[in-house]
């Protein structure tokens, strides 16, 4: 009596909005799509950052990275880095799109924690001294 051990599950009913993603992404995909942008909503919104902000994590023991207009916390990744914690900590308190691209997908921070997104970075605040490789400011 597999039916009594695994019983059906009970029959969910769906709104307009719900059966518009199921009719877009289609079947038990668009179940999972629309499960993770339920999911999302309920997160509260992400702080926008200044770069100015971003700059002060610029360490071994403090390492924030802006990559794609996201802030992610690299602190404890730096150590886990598959091409060692300097690539990472070179990157530290700068906005590193670029460098990062060359070598790596969009997909590959889809795999990182969110409690490592620090925020959004305001983009009208990042300056050339900012970028990886811009010269470091003369004293």
């Amino acid at each position: 009596q597999a039916s009594q051990l695994f019983p059906a599950p009970p029959k969910m009913t769906m709104g307009a909005e719900e059966e518009a993603v199921m009719a877009e992404f289609g079947g038990s995909m668009g179940a999972a799509v629309f499960a993770g942008v339920v999911e999302a909503a309920k997160r509260p919104p992400l702080p926008v950052l200044s770069m100015e902000e971003v700059a002060k994590h610029n360490s071994e023991k403090d390492c924030w990275v802006v990559i794609h207009g996201r802030v992610y916390d690299f602190t404890q990744y730096a150590h886990r880095h598959v091409g060692g914690s300097r690539v990472i900590l070179r990157l530290a308190g700068k906005e590193a799109t670029p460098i990062f691209s060359r070598q790596h997908g969009k997909n590959v921070l889809e795999g990182l924690p969110l409690e490592e997104v620090k925020g959004l970075v305001n983009p009208s605040t990042i300056k050339p001294e900012h970028r990886v490789g811009a010269p470091k400011a003369k004293l």
